[in-house]
């Protein structure tokens, strides 16, 4: 039609009422379908927590401040050796539970991956942002097991504080300390507090027998290492069969010299093998000796490894340190089958 000499649509329209297309209950079920589906892109199936997805979706973009945390179970990756796969699903479980009544309606828990959950603490301050990570961590470790009461769980956690739009930095800061804790376990620290740590901790530091009969050679291994382990030192194989019988266990690594006065560094294996310690004790040679019949009697006698001098300071320090990680686990391992 013309209005003022111009061409012109008129539309009809009809208001309809919301329930003309589809009524009460099939909306109702509609909402329903939406939310179940919702629920199984967002939650976590093992243990009804939000998903990783979930955090990309809904977290990654908050501009709010809060307080970010990153929580690890301990030697989880034992659980699940030990007790099976299903065992490990039922600890995250109670895990998730145990830490959903510790936090509020508001704050956010997410399975970040594996055993690793995020934690979004809302509103949270610094002053109260390490007191409830300690609340959550001892929660953990008050747990129980139903049909393993004698496994105890612990937890390292990292925390921080996340300012607004940082939350993928919070999150990496947080991890960072969640790792640091794991070298000590059982430890929460956060970015106001990164050198405290429970005192029986810090005094329990690994023991390093130290074997031969160089002081000046045993004093560059100590420098290296005594910040991070206790040194005991021997010069000589014949003291170092005393410590051996004075520590026995206690002994985290041997750092043993091939060619000593009295006894040698094979006369020393040779004990560790009669005593059935070489097994539960590793030994690291250190020694100028390259022969190849040295190093393979050394390897046939059951040494982990093997150290010419001259050394790289850091790779002395980091193939002990992964020696002694390695056997720890192993004891722990052991201590758990024993508990069984």
């Amino acid at each position: 039609m013309e209005i003022d000499d111009e061409a012109c649509v008129m539309e009809l329209v009809k208001h309809l009422e919301n329930d003309t297309l589809i009524d009460t209950d099939g909306r109702d079920k509609l909402v329903g379908k939406l939310k179940g589906y919702q629920d199984k892109l967002y939650i976590d199936p093992v243990t009804g927590v939000y998903n990783r997805r979930y955090f990309e979706d809904e977290i990654r973009n908050m501009q709010n401040s809060a307080g970010v945390a990153m929580i690890d179970l301990d030697d989880f990756k034992l659980y699940n050796d030990i007790y099976g796969h299903d065992m490990g699903d039922q600890v995250l479980c109670i895990v998730a539970d145990v830490i959903k009544n510790c936090i509020r309606k508001t704050d956010k828990l997410i399975r970040y991956g594996g055993d690793e959950f995020l934690l979004i603490l809302s509103d949270m301050v610094r002053g109260t942002l390490r007191g409830k990570l300690l609340q959550i961590q001892e929660a953990i470790e008050n747990a129980t097991i139903p049909n393993c009461s004698r496994l105890k769980l612990t937890a390292s956690i990292g925390g921080v504080i996340s300012e607004d739009g940082q939350i993928d930095e919070a999150i990496a800061k947080a991890d960072q300390l969640m790792y640091k804790a794991k070298d000590h376990k059982a430890q929460v620290i956060t970015e106001c507090d990164k050198t405290i740590f429970k005192k029986e901790k810090i005094q329990n530091k690994p023991k390093i027998l130290i074997v031969d009969d160089s002081e000046f050679n045993r004093a560059i291994l100590k420098e290296i290492l005594e910040e991070t382990y206790e040194i005991i030192e021997a010069d000589g194989g014949n003291e170092a069969l005393h410590k051996i019988d004075e520590y026995g266990m206690k002994i985290s690594l041997v750092l043993l010299d091939i060619i000593m006065r009295e006894k040698d560094g094979f006369e020393v294996l040779k004990y560790m093998e009669e005593e059935r310690l070489i097994s539960d004790i590793p030994v690291i040679i250190i020694s100028s000796e390259d022969s190849a019949n040295y190093i393979r009697r050394a390897y046939e006698m059951g040494v982990s490894d093997y150290i010419n001098r001259p050394f790289d300071a850091n790779i002395v320090y980091q193939r002990v340190s992964n020696t002694v990680k390695l056997y720890a686990k192993q004891r722990r391992l052991m201590a758990m089958v024993t508990r069984v």
